[in-house]
């Protein structure tokens, strides 16, 4: 599985190179970096207005022993749209924008439960619930 997750990395490395390139050349070095800055900005600006809620949601999924509800997909979707952004590359800016838009955010969403669901019956994720009394006391 590592195995398999560095190589997915290393050819999406060299892809964002490739791309960052083939743009440089037709619209020029200076636009890819404006690109880059732009929506760097957009991605830090995404993460730290979504920051405080996502904790909230987050935190309350923890607690209970239930899978989150939908909600808690589309907010780390926009997590990770913004990390997205935030990262150098043009095809990451790409993937960044489309899980802004939310009929999309909504069918991945929607496949990241279903695959959770799946995970969670086949036994390969525990869901354990996390305890917010006093673990010293009964």
């Amino acid at each position: 599985m590592l195995l398999k997750i560095i190589f997915g990395f290393g050819l999406l490395f060299l892809a964002e190179i490739s791309v960052m390139a083939l743009v440089a050349r037709f619209f020029g070095a200076v636009t890819v970096i404006l690109i880059i800055a732009l929506t760097a900005l957009a991605g830090a600006l995404i993460i730290s207005v979504l920051r405080p809620a996502a904790m909230l949601k987050i935190r309350s999924v923890m607690t209970g022993s239930a899978l989150p509800e939908e909600g808690i997909f589309h907010t780390i979707l926009l997590f990770v749209a913004g990390v997205l952004l935030i990262a150098p590359g043009i095809i990451a800016d790409i993937l960044g924008i489309l899980l802004l838009i939310p009929g999309i955010r909504k069918r991945v969403s929607g496949v990241a439960r279903k695959y959770a669901e799946r995970a969670i019956n086949r036994g390969k994720i525990r869901v354990t619930r996390i305890n917010q009394g006093n673990p010293w006391q009964k």
